[in-house]
């Protein structure tokens, strides 16, 4: 069963990642510059989640029950993320001719891209810790999975 969770976990965010990319390519009018923010954006935020994770794992009582309720989330919250990214020149007021100074760009990636992809961070370790206490399934089998998924989205 975790099986197909963790593989369509992995195509989520593999898909979620290229949308939201596209969205702030298009806001940044595709800058270089805006690819490396974006990405270091992206990897900083679910570092920071699986950081936060691995502080609080030992306090989570029902890890499976928080991951069941927190896995629904992501959809709702991508949604959410779009509009957000969709309105960042109007957030910003950043005329629609002119580019973002780089202390805007990195501020508008961060508020796009750090609830969703620290809510992934967070939920990858606690998926798998939940997982191998529900299902024991060996520990390199939610990565496994999860890159299969990755890979899936990736196509």
């Amino acid at each position: 069963m975790m099986y197909f969770v963790f593989f369509f976990f992995g195509i989520f965010t593999v898909v979620a990642q290229l949308i939201l990319a596209r969205e702030l390519f298009v806001v940044f009018f595709g800058q270089e510059l805006a690819i490396g923010v974006i990405i270091a954006g992206w990897l900083v935020s679910v570092a920071l989640g699986a950081y936060v994770y691995s502080k609080i794992a030992d306090r989570i009582k029902n890890q499976f029950f928080w991951y069941s309720v927190l896995v629904p989330a992501l959809p709702l919250l991508l949604f959410v993320e779009i509009i957000i990214t969709r309105n960042l020149r109007a957030l910003f007021m950043v005329p629609g001719f002119a580019l973002f100074p780089l202390p805007m760009m990195l501020l508008a990636v961060l508020l796009v891209l750090l609830p969703f992809a620290f809510l992934t961070g967070l939920l990858f370790p606690l998926g798998t810790d939940s997982a191998g206490k529900k299902d024991k399934l060996p520990s390199v089998s939610p990565y496994l999975f999860m890159i299969l998924g990755n890979m899936a989205g990736g196509l």
